[in-house]
């Protein structure tokens, strides 16, 4: 029964998981193509993303996406007109999401770029600028956890306008933790091997509304019980 029971809910939310894996699929093209250049650890992502999607192959867009996903990872390279007609089939198929309001889908998106930006353990200062270029665009998404953590990282790495060891090493380890987090495992294959949250990151200028909202404080805090934390909220 429980089996069943399950299949039920997978085939009742077919249509939202299936819109969710394009939000995907255009973040993870969106982030492995950053640099210009695609290498074997980004060309798996994309075929790992076909295989936790092969329900859907027989179904649009899925039809006309896989193709060109595979003729990529087959030929192991993809030109601007390809990257550029696959995230075109991807918007035209989630732009007016039915499932997914417009913050919601841009952060799949963002999650997708981030996994696919850490996908060959490599993050430049360049792939960090056309990330931003992206968030500059999408001003819904403040307050929106990682949004602003991640507009905090970048803003704190391109100070200088370089990326050093020790900053590759904590952009890493954040976004390997936030594939953990969302249970993302074929975008976090090359997480540091003592991955672990990321202490001191917050947003440079967060716009915490409080009325109307709730709060949920979890883990141990380091400056008192959450008894007190409380408090601080309410008042």
């Amino acid at each position: 029964m429980a089996d069943e029971s399950d299949r039920d809910v997978r085939r009742f939310n077919g249509p939202r998981r299936l819109e969710k894996a394009m939000h995907m699929l255009e973040g993870i093209v969106r982030g492995v193509t950053l640099d210009r250049r695609l290498n074997d650890d980004e060309l798996i992502v994309l075929a790992d993303w076909i295989g936790e999607n092969a329900e859907f192959r027989n179904k649009h867009p899925f039809t006309e996406v896989v193709p060109r996903i595979e003729k990529i990872v087959n030929n192991t390279v993809v030109d601007e007109e390809e990257r550029a007609d696959i995230l075109w089939l991807c918007q035209q198929f989630t732009t007016g999401s039915e499932h997914f309001d417009e913050v919601t889908a841009d952060l799949q998106i963002l999650h997708g770029i981030m996994g696919g930006m850490a996908a060959d353990s490599e993050i430049t200062a360049e792939e960090l600028r056309a990330l931003r270029q992206w968030m500059n665009e999408k001003p819904h998404l403040h307050s929106c956890w990682p949004f602003d953590e991640v507009d905090s990282i970048i803003s704190t790495v391109l100070a200088d306008g370089k990326v050093d060891a020790q900053e590759h090493e904590m952009i890493l380890h954040f976004f390997a933790d936030v594939m953990t987090f969302l249970k993302h495992k074929s975008l976090n294959r090359k997480a540091p091997s003592e991955s672990s949250f990321v202490g001191g990151i917050c947003a440079m200028a967060p716009a915490i509304q409080f009325d109307g909202r709730s709060f949920c404080f979890t883990g141990t805090p380091k400056r008192g019980p959450k008894r007190e934390l409380e408090k601080v909220v309410e008042n």
